[in-house]
């Protein structure tokens, strides 16, 4: 790995009401996966995934 790799951690939250794709947008950023049953969420979803672009790498949480 490069000494001139810049790391960066950034933390996002999604709000909004209930059944309108909060975690349906996640996942189809993670996991490039949709489905269409429904399965209420509880509680908080943790989810991690790193980036890679260029000289840059990001974890995103």
């Amino acid at each position: 790995m490069s000494e001139d790799v810049k790391e960066f951690v950034f933390k996002i939250v999604v709000l909004g009401d209930a059944a309108v794709g909060k975690t349906s947008l996640i996942n189809m950023y993670i996991e490039q996966s949709f489905t269409e049953d429904y399965k209420p969420t509880l509680g908080a979803n943790i989810i991690r995934k790193d980036v890679h672009v260029d000289e840059i790498n990001a974890n995103v949480r």
